[in-house]
């Protein structure tokens, strides 16, 4: 799930129903893991993306290049071992 720059985030949540929405994608995909070889990082409430003058973001919702790069390490970080074993 993708990082949003905290501004959008934080507006998102108070003008939709961004938090019960995302709860319910989480939940599904949670229920995929347990059932399927599926994995997901989700980079919604990242704190390595909580910050948003920290250059990640080209404007409220696109990450720039080294924010791309830091998702990508991330994901590997996190499951590296689980693809080679597949």
């Amino acid at each position: 799930m993708p990082p949003y720059h905290p501004v959008l985030r934080d507006m998102l949540k108070q003008r939709t129903k961004f938090t019960p929405i995302v709860q319910y994608i989480t939940k599904q995909l949670d229920d995929f893991e347990k059932t399927y070889p599926f994995y997901y990082v989700n980079f919604i409430e990242s704190e390595s993306f909580s910050d948003g003058n920290n250059g990640l973001f080209h404007d409220s919702n696109h990450p720039t290049e080294q924010g791309a790069a830091l998702m990508m390490q991330q994901i590997y970080d996190q499951f590296h071992n689980n693809v080679k074993s597949s």
